[in-house]
């Protein structure tokens, strides 16, 4: 684990010089983590060393010196003085925002108290999504909680969860999406730009398939963390609250609960598919800085691989291979009444690919059966080329994924130039590849 890396857990096994227990250690970082949240995320030295002395003073098995436990905390970066001026007063915190997370989720694993603060107000959910996320792997079994989280992230969502037809993706799908034999041309564009990128850099076509808003910075320095008092139900946000709980979902064990599973997973195989809907709406009032022709090239583009860029979303929230038979489940339920759970039935089937495609390349050749809705079809097409691309040294793959292909090719215009397309950015992949092979073989004859 990360955290047992930074802090050396197996120096506390073989290095006698070391006389606090690591467990013990864990607590007292977690309870200094919660007293750094409470002040202000920084501390002074003399806080810092009374702080020590207190938790000392009142947990018996913490044997080690006050002075150095500070010390081993300063020698193994676990916390740091961010007042780099000798002549300002020195403020301490944590060095790294992924451990100080940590160390908060601990703390609300043994501090109901704390935990209960979290949860109650509101304008934390958000800042602390990861602490939450942390906290149900922690306590696997506590249901109440995810019960909890479940029903705040059902009043965030409220506004929208109540609007008639949300529950009917599929009727929202054919008014949303419109597949023209343009998006071929569109679509073999995107590829070969993703394919030319420099060291397999994306950024900038993610940028045009997302909103600005909905793009995660991942900072590793301990800054305030947000409060919330009212939740604008922007396509971020609704993004932010499923996210949390996808992953609340994932790492507990509540698939156990058969029926509060089912409730959960339902919620968010819906809200994913409204979020989708909410992009292609952004889509049509982001100022692009490009002519109105390519502008409805880029909207058509958001538009059309919008079920894509939600499954991406879907899998990298909720996805764990130990789940996989929760989601062959609800896709055998799904499967038995597809009329109306097309949209459900094409995000589970993806999810279940990109988990394992050699698993279930035939799960989704069999589910094909059940998407007839154009703008999914299109869409499964779209991803069958990419993974062309992704899985091109795979010969059994590859020819198993073209298959598929040729068996949607008649669906659409405009398949076989960007058969073509595909083609050639396999082949300049692999000669890419020979390449550095030949060049890393002349680094090592020198």
């Amino acid at each position: 684990m990360y955290v047992d890396e930074i802090l050396g857990k197996n120096d506390f096994v073989f290095n006698s010089e070391i006389t606090v227990d690591y467990d013990d250690l864990k607590s007292f970082l977690s309870s200094l983590a919660k007293f750094i949240f409470q002040h202000e995320y920084q501390v002074s030295e003399s806080e810092l060393f009374d702080f020590t002395h207190q938790y000392h003073e009142s947990h018996k098995k913490f044997t080690i010196d006050i002075l150095d436990v500070i010390n081993l905390l300063r020698d193994k970066n676990i916390i740091t003085n961010i007042n780099e001026d000798k002549t300002l007063a020195s403020a301490y915190t944590f060095r790294l925002k992924g451990i100080f997370e940590y160390f908060l989720a601990y703390k609300m694993k043994d501090d109901t108290k704390f935990r209960d603060k979290i949860l109650n107000d509101r304008s934390y959910f958000f800042g602390f999504g990861n602490e939450i996320e942390l906290y149900a792997g922690f306590q696997k079994k506590d249901i109440a909680t995810i019960e909890k989280v479940f029903s705040i992230v059902q009043e965030i969502l409220s506004p929208i969860t109540q609007k008639a037809g949300y529950h009917d993706l599929d009727s929202q799908i054919n008014s949303c999406l419109d597949v023209k034999p343009i998006n071929f041309e569109i679509v073999g564009n995107l590829i070969e730009r993703i394919s030319t990128m420099p060291n397999g850099n994306e950024d900038d076509t993610q940028l045009l398939l997302m909103p600005s808003d909905t793009i995660v910075t991942d900072d590793t320095q301990v800054v305030p963390k947000p409060r919330i008092h009212n939740y604008e139900l922007t396509s971020g946000n609704v993004e932010k609250a499923l996210f949390i709980l996808a992953r609340v979902y994932r790492n507990s064990k509540v698939c156990d609960d058969e029926t509060k599973s089912n409730e959960i997973l339902n919620f968010v195989l819906d809200g994913v598919a409204n979020l989708g809907f909410m992009l292609v709406e952004d889509a049509k009032n982001v100022d692009f800085n490009a002519d109105e022709i390519t502008t409805k090239n880029v909207i058509q583009l958001v538009s059309n691989y919008m079920p894509i860029i939600i499954e991406a979303f879907l899998y990298d929230a909720i996805s764990q291979k130990n789940l996989s038979r929760v989601f062959s489940d609800k896709l055998e339920e799904l499967t038995s009444t597809p009329e109306g759970n097309e949209f459900r039935i094409f995000l589970l089937t993806l999810v279940l690919v990109d988990l394992d495609i050699k698993e279930n390349i035939e799960v989704l050749k069999n589910n094909l059966q059940y998407l007839k809705l154009r703008p999914l079809r299109f869409a499964v097409v779209s991803k069958l080329l990419l993974l062309t691309i992704q899985h091109s040294d795979n010969i059994y793959l590859k020819e198993r994924i073209k298959l598929l292909v040729n068996g949607l090719k008649n669906d659409f215009e405009g398949m076989r130039q960007l058969n073509e397309t595909i083609e050639k950015q396999i082949l300049m992949k692999n000669n890419k590849k020979l390449q550095q092979k030949r060049n890393n073989e002349a680094d090592y004859k020198r």
